[in-house]
């Protein structure tokens, strides 16, 4: 999936607008009737250039993640002991397409425990890749969503991105779902109305397509050097987001803690 805002056309007509929050700068999209470009839904860019200087900057886009991520429940009208399957995209032996499976790593899995501080039952998934698995992803998480039950789904992903000054700098969130593999041509989308659930979508910007950069008359993608650094940071960010969202009455450290193996 690429950064909507990236699109060759006039936002605002749609009624994006753009506030800056201390250090973080939000781009708001709310999609009411269908058109061409987008389905009806909200659409979400936060953009926080210090991002790696200070962990304050880090909590700041925490902070605000997970106030969009109650939004989106809300607005899938998501109640309390729900099943919500969260689905890590990506392939985890390419440091820059690993974000989804590395936020897993630090999600905490709730619907087989019997413990009062859960909020919702939360299962996980890395379906990995279709040149992989020879699945196509979406038939994958479909099959488990229907097994489990699911409610909701909340994909993790890495993107595409043709703004150097986003690589690792910005995270997209919105309620439709997305595209795995978007940017690489691939065509089936994690949807509603593919899935039958309701989705939410978290990116990351970590491949840059170098095309408009280059002299070569074809696509170049490239990763930044402190890719490794990037993941780290953002896959915390956005476990801590769901796991402070799931489950609200227990610490960091605490579900640090619950998450070490037995």
């Amino acid at each position: 999936m690429k950064i909507f805002d990236e699109l060759d056309m006039d936002f605002r007509s749609l009624g994006f607008s753009q506030k800056e929050i201390g250090d973080i700068s939000l781009g708001i999209l709310d999609i009411k009737k269908d058109n061409k470009h987008f389905d009806i839904g909200k659409y979400r860019i936060l953009s926080c250039h210090n991002l790696y200087l200070h962990q304050n900057y880090q909590k700041q886009v925490l902070v605000q993640i997970k106030k969009i991520l109650r939004e989106f429940l809300k607005f899938h009208h998501i109640k309390k002991q729900s099943t919500i399957l969260v689905c890590g995209l990506g392939n985890e032996d390419i440091i820059s397409d690993s974000l989804g499976v590395e936020s897993c790593k630090k999600i905490l899995a709730t619907r087989n425990l019997n413990f009062s501080y859960k909020k919702h039952n939360v299962c996980l998934i890395c379906p990995n890749v279709q040149a992989v698995t020879g699945i196509e992803t979406p038939l994958i998480v479909k099959g488990i969503a229907d097994v489990i039950k699911a409610d909701i789904i909340i994909i993790i992903d890495s993107l595409l991105t043709q703004n150097i000054k986003r690589l690792g700098h910005c995270f997209q969130l919105s309620s439709i779902g997305m595209i795995p593999g978007g940017a690489m041509g691939e065509s089936m989308e994690i949807s509603q109305k593919t899935i039958g659930v309701p989705c939410i979508s978290i990116g990351v910007p970590l491949l840059l397509d170098i095309n408009k950069l280059s002299k070569i008359n074809k696509s170049i993608i490239v990763a930044p050097k402190d890719i490794k650094h990037y993941v780290s940071v953002c896959s915390t960010i956005i476990s801590d987001a769901i796991n402070s969202v799931m489950c609200a009455s227990l610490s960091p450290k605490q579900i640090s803690e619950t998450l070490k193996p037995i």
